[in-house]
């Protein structure tokens, strides 16, 4: 499937969402216990009861039945970030200013420990952090 592909089907999966028919979806911010997480040791970071993340795979795999983890990148307001994590102003409010987003933390999570959908990022926002992605798996961008 090309890109265009996939983002056109974002773009269904999105409309679906808002006709009352909610899937996971690349892009969906959601909040999780942190325990459920993997991060750096508690000496190097703050520990809080739960946490934004954000979904970055493909709304083709998110929602199969036999699929049980989605892929998500863990975000912060104050932790520092590193060569190919990254930042945005999040304009949807589910974390108002600006996010950083630890690219380089990604990790299955099981669907059952995504708490309460915050809101999406925008696509311009998930572009870049795929990007990010790439660049961080070694995977050469196409311009």
């Amino acid at each position: 499937m090309s890109s265009q592909d996939e983002f056109a089907e974002a773009l269904r999966a999105r409309a679906q969402s808002a006709q009352g028919k909610h899937s996971i979806r690349a892009g969906d911010v959601y909040v999780v216990d942190d325990r459920a997480l993997n991060l750096p040791s508690a000496l190097t970071r703050t520990m809080h009861e739960s946490r934004h993340v954000i979904v970055v795979q493909s709304e083709r795999f998110t929602n199969l039945p036999q699929q049980k983890t989605v892929m998500v990148v863990p975000c912060s307001k104050s932790y520092g970030i590193g060569p190919f994590d990254c930042e945005f102003e999040d304009e949807n409010g589910f974390a108002p200013g600006v996010v950083k987003v630890f690219v380089s933390l990604i990790q299955p999570l099981l669907k059952t420990d995504l708490g309460k959908r915050k809101g999406s990022i925008t696509t311009q926002s998930l572009l870049g952090l795929r990007s990010q992605l790439l660049l961080g798996l070694g995977i050469p961008i196409r311009e």
